[in-house]
């Protein structure tokens, strides 16, 4: 009788077709995660298409990679934006919400349904990455992934064949959106109609093994988070969007700016009512001998530092000839050295200034020259251990270097170099002063370098003629 019991027990422990409860369980498992993976790829996909609609694509900056994949389906007719425009990209929904005078009343909106996409998926990542599968009497809410499943299959279908019958653009990523989707709803109809999982709950004697009920409170925990992150979405899209609109409103201007930018005698007189400052050279930089001084104030973590200083060498002097004197300054980022800044936007930028002023104090303007483009080329890669390696590539003993880099003479120029900033006004970088005066932004074109050249060129050959040039205009 024992060893008939025993037996028994055994074989109700393995359940239907000979599974324990655990190789069930790791089944389940496996199937969750599974679905849980499938849901956030498809929310990402979602997200991006919700961004993508918003016109970003379209934007001066590089495209994504979505966008880019939908560039190469052009060709197979399954573009994104076609679909993203179309009529069924958004649903028009009824919502009560407040009126202009503060009372509630019922509007239209108008939802993308990347949006919708992005949500439901969002919900049902949430519920199986936090609760897990269905347990043993999934009843009332408990069910709610199984019936969001099942709205999502309708919306699929629907979508699908709009796209099949030609009623709405097909689109790449809304096609894979689709096919994800379906994979999510067959794994969540398998937890939820497992004959396996029903035979483990029937067949299981202990508490271990049969699973309990999910407690009301962290269900609610559960979908108040999926509320939370959907909300979120929904206040980045909006942010967004009335960026972008922002951003249209505006574009009547642009003619009217690039019009501008291209009239050189705009530009001068522009140039030429800005207040003018007397910024004397330093004594250990080159003579200007009659040339243009161009001060620059920089910070080497800058990134628009970087570009503009490649401007300066590939576009501006080679327009511009021998005509102007380059001359940097440093206005660091850092409150390390700069009282000017609250925090550190850029912490390597206050000994990256140190790192320039040391090798101009020990090699002078051609070790400062070669020091200034280093640290620029390296400009991702600033920290304590680089200095050494740059000053031998510039030339110059390390161990000189850094001494130098802590001397209190370095430390003062670059102390002297953001009083002068402060003086100047200079709240930022880069920051030109050509001759004293600021070089407004609108200002740094070609066209404006060109004719600045030009006019002190016809200036220096002594004609006599009042040009539409800085100083003529400056003397009005």
């Amino acid at each position: 009788m024992t060893h008939g019991k025993t037996t028994s027990r055994s074989e109700g422990c393995m359940g239907v077709g000979g599974a324990g409860p655990s190789a069930l369980h790791r089944g389940l498992r496996l199937r969750i995660i599974i679905v849980f993976f499938l849901c956030a790829a498809g929310a990402l996909i979602s997200w991006q298409l919700l961004h993508q609609s918003l016109g970003h694509s379209s934007g001066g900056g590089q495209p994504g990679f979505l966008a880019r994949i939908c560039g190469a389906a052009n060709a197979s007719g399954l573009a994104c934006d076609p679909a993203l425009d179309s009529k069924w990209s958004r649903l028009t929904v009824p919502l009560p919400l407040l009126s202009s005078e503060h009372f509630p009343a019922v509007r239209k909106v108008r939802i993308p349904v990347a949006f919708l996409g992005a949500s439901y998926f969002v919900l049902l990542a949430v519920w199986f990455g936090t609760l897990g599968g269905p347990r043993a009497a999934a009843r009332g809410v408990m069910r709610l992934p199984l019936h969001a499943a099942n709205c999502g299959l309708v919306a699929s279908v629907f979508y699908s064949g709009l796209m099949a019958t030609g009623a709405a653009p097909p689109c790449i990523w809304c096609v894979l959106v689709h096919l994800i989707n379906l994979a999510v709803v067959v794994g969540t109809w398998g937890m939820f109609r497992d004959p396996e999982r029903k035979a483990v709950t029937a067949t299981a004697g202990t508490p271990q093994v049969t699973p309990t009920a999910i407690p009301l409170k962290q269900i609610l925990t559960s979908l108040a988070l999926a509320m939370v992150i959907i909300a979120a979405i929904g206040v980045h899209y909006r942010q967004e969007r009335l960026h972008v609109r922002q951003l249209r409103a505006l574009r009547p201007y642009r003619a009217m700016v690039a019009t501008l930018q291209h009239d050189p005698d705009f530009l001068l007189r522009e140039f030429s009512t800005q207040r003018q400052y007397d910024i004397p050279p330093r004594t250990d930089e080159p003579g200007q001998h009659g040339r243009a001084l161009l001060v620059v104030f920089t910070d080497y973590e800058c990134r628009s530092c970087y570009c503009d200083d490649r401007a300066l060498r590939e576009e501006v002097i080679p327009l511009v000839g021998d005509r102007i004197e380059v001359a940097v300054r440093h206005y660091p980022l850092c409150a390390e050295c700069n009282t000017a800044v609250t925090g550190s936007m850029h912490a390597n930028a206050c000994d990256a200034a140190f790192a320039a002023e040391a090798a101009r104090l020990l090699g002078g303007a051609g070790a400062f020259e070669r020091m200034h483009c280093l640290l620029f080329e390296h400009q991702a890669e600033l920290k304590p251990e680089l200095y050494d390696e740059l000053a031998v590539e510039a030339g110059l003993d390390p161990d000189a270097f850094r001494r130098a880099m802590q001397s209190e003479q370095v430390r003062q120029v670059v102390r002297d170099d953001i009083a002068l900033a402060e003086e100047l006004g200079v709240n930022g970088t880069p920051t030109l002063f050509l001759d004293g005066r600021r070089v407004p932004h609108l200002c740094r074109t070609p066209v404006f370098w060109r004719a600045f050249a030009q006019d002190r060129a016809q200036l220096a050959a002594g004609d006599g003629t009042e040009v539409a040039g800085v100083v003529a205009v400056a003397a009005h």
